[in-house]
């Protein structure tokens, strides 16, 4: 992992800790400079979710996914830094750019675009309005 901003390798590095005491699988930091915004942590291989999904009829391992999106969200007393509205919302957009504009078979149209970015306001909207939960922006299915 590479990253110029040494507050961004300090937060990685904390919550990485946070998930492993709290028995969720992450790349181990086997080292790190922080001065030098680098980090070298082990690879989970090739082997990507999206792979095994597609090749499967029921949704077992969508299911094991959302059980360890459950487990992370009953960490409690997570101290670091919060999400606002703004941050979920851009967050939620680089799947519109990510899927729609570059993986997707089908092209979408500018109104299912609309409506895709209306639904996202409103989950963003709700999540900003309720307790805080914990925000990981690589959980996917490519990842």
């Amino acid at each position: 992992m590479v990253d110029n901003s040494i507050e961004q390798i300090k937060k990685y590095i904390k919550i990485s800790g946070i998930l492993v005491s709290n028995g969720i699988k992450v790349p181990q930091i086997l080292a790190c400079s922080i001065e030098n915004g680098l980090l070298l942590q082990t690879d989970f291989g090739d082997n990507l979710l999206s792979g095994y999904v597609s090749k499967q009829q029921d949704n077992y391992f969508y299911k094991l996914c959302i059980d360890e999106i459950i487990k992370i969200q009953k960490i409690k007393n997570i101290d670091i830094s919060s999400f606002c509205y703004e941050s979920l919302y851009n967050e939620t957009m680089i799947s519109e750019t990510w899927f729609f504009d570059k993986h997707s078979e089908q092209i979408a149209t500018e109104d299912v675009k609309v409506k895709y970015r209306l639904f996202c306001q409103e989950i963003c909207k709700n999540i900003s309005a309720n307790s805080e939960v914990f925000v990981h922006r690589d959980y996917h299915s490519r990842n």
